[in-house]
């Protein structure tokens, strides 16, 4: 019976090959019903998007699917997660995804170009934020100094070193 043999050992009899045909088939249907139940929380909205990676993951995790449809089921979780904002996991599903299937590059490519784009996108709002973060900080040192009296000086200072646009002169004298 194949559920006693030792791991890593081959099938002797008929019996045994028998045995590990029937249990490969079963983690196959369990994988494919695991995809399409993904695949389901997907469509019913972005609240189930987290049980839709979990079945897509646990169909990975049977391994007996083909490189092309473990391909897929990188593909589709690569999707939610793009879909929620994970931008690093989407990358790499996707770059996984084309390592299995090379053949599906068309689609892997395109939601690889969206990862990175996101994150891009995250990147250049983190650096927006600092910067008027910082322009914030610079106006009110500019504010406590003018009203120290020294204002003009910085102000002069910063003109001269091309942080203030010269068009801005006219007004301050």
């Amino acid at each position: 019976m194949a559920l006693w043999m030792e791991a890593g050992s081959e099938p002797r009899t008929e019996s045994e090959i028998a045995d590990l045909d029937a249990i490969t088939a079963l983690k196959e249907s369990a994988a494919l019903e695991l995809k399409d139940k993904g695949n389901e929380y997907v469509k019913k909205g972005r609240k189930h998007y987290s049980d839709a990676i979990d079945c897509y993951t646990r169909a990975i995790n049977q391994k007996v699917l083909s490189d092309s449809d473990t391909s897929t089921l990188y593909a589709n979780r690569a999707h939610v997660n793009l879909l929620l904002g994970n931008y690093r996991c989407a990358l790499s599903d996707s770059e996984e995804a084309i390592r299995l299937c090379p053949t599906n590059i068309k689609i892997l490519e395109d939601e690889k170009r969206e990862a990175e784009i996101s994150d891009a996108l995250a990147t250049a709002k983190r650096l927006i934020s600092a910067l008027e973060e910082r322009k914030l900080k610079i106006g009110k040192a500019m504010r406590t100094t003018t009203i120290t009296g020294k204002g003009d000086d910085i102000y002069k200072a910063q003109i001269k070193k091309g942080h203030i646009g010269v068009d801005h002169l006219g007004s301050k004298n």
